[in-house]
């Protein structure tokens, strides 16, 4: 495998990976090296920039991402990659609320519930309010309280806005649900980013040390940002505007966890003074097989329109199979892999 020092970077990602200070989002669709482009960025900030690996944030959407970064950075940077933080949000405000929950009512030594514990509480609060599971779900209200941290909504602020009869029941219980985890010193997985948030709204001194601790944020997915990761990310960049993100609204594809595409896509209406570089060139696609691509992605109604192209060859044809449903399209697929793999074994 190729070491991040041994790629060579084109005129257009070098033009990214270079730009002076303030907000960049760094936009491209699949191949177009926009993770590259990410970790040469932090190098050069830290090389050329005369900015202390310290005082970079990098956010990844996942601990595998987040483990991949570090070890791209340590082939850039060497010693002085430990010192880049580069974690997901979670790990981020978990060392946050570590230091300074107490303004929230907590002890430092809170323990988080999984899905299993949340569900076992909301089941606890239904049965002291009387609610029947036969006409609210428990998973109602587990989804109700999911998305309104999502969407920084307070159980307070969730009791006050409900109407109808239901929405006011599903509000309590979210309410006892909060009185329940205070009392048991615990949070719950949608909390630590959520509480995060409310921890510097509550106690500014807290935000202001975030913003002083990194000058220099980079974000890695863009696409997959919620309102509630937007919210905190904007925090920290509040200050130095130093917000440097990537990402393809064309790989929007968890809006079913709360991520909202159009965070990237309005971009430049959150940082007026943003700057967008589209990367155009694909290094990975056939030529047919990004041709395929762009007609369908092209279809999509929330995006930001790019003009790929390519330098390699046109690839196989391909192929378009209409299956009847996703179990007979994942048959055909993995038949199609096992003809291929038995090619190879003979």
């Amino acid at each position: 495998m190729m070491l991040m020092s041994q790629i060579k970077l084109d005129k257009i990602q070098m033009q990214a990976v270079k730009h002076a200070a303030g907000p960049v989002l760094v936009l491209g669709g699949a191949g177009s090296g926009k993770t590259t482009v990410l970790t040469n960025r932090i190098a050069y900030l830290v090389k050329n920039g005369g900015v202390k690996p310290e005082n970079v944030l990098t956010l990844a959407f996942t601990n595998k991402e987040a483990t991949k970064l570090s070890e791209n950075l340590t082939d850039l940077l060497g010693k002085k990659a430990e010192k880049v933080t580069v974690c997901t949000l979670k790990q981020l405000c978990v060392n946050i609320l570590r230091n300074n929950i107490e303004d929230l009512g907590y002890n430092a030594n809170f323990t988080i519930y999984d899905s299993d514990d949340k569900k076992r509480v909301i089941k606890e609060c239904m049965n002291e309010l009387n609610i029947n599971e036969q006409k609210i779900l428990p998973r109602t209200i587990y989804d109700f309280i999911t998305d309104s941290k999502n969407n920084y909504v307070s159980c307070d602020e969730a009791v006050e806005a409900a109407v109808e009869k239901d929405d006011k029941k599903i509000a309590k219980c979210y309410e006892l649900y909060e009185e329940k985890l205070i009392n048991n010193n615990t949070i719950d997985e949608d909390d630590i980013i959520f509480k995060t948030v409310l921890l510097m709204d509550v106690n500014p001194k807290v935000l202001k040390a975030c913003q002083k601790e990194f000058e220099h944020i980079l974000v890695d997915e863009y696409q997959d940002v919620r309102t509630i990761e937007h919210i905190l990310i904007n925090k920290i960049a509040d200050k130095s505007k130093n917000l440097f993100a990537v990402g393809n609204d064309d790989e929007g594809i968890l809006k079913w966890k709360g991520a909202d595409v159009s965070y990237l896509t309005d971009f430049k209406a959150n940082y007026k003074k943003a700057d967008i570089i589209t990367l155009p060139q694909n290094y990975r696609m056939s030529k047919n097989l990004m041709d395929l691509s762009e007609a369908v992605i092209k279809n999509n109604t929330i995006r930001i329109e790019k003009d790929m192209t390519t330098a390699n060859d046109d690839g196989n044809s391909t192929v378009i199979y209409s299956a009847y449903d996703e179990r007979e399209e994942a048959g055909y697929i993995t038949d199609k892999i096992s003809a291929k793999a038995g090619q190879f074994s003979r």
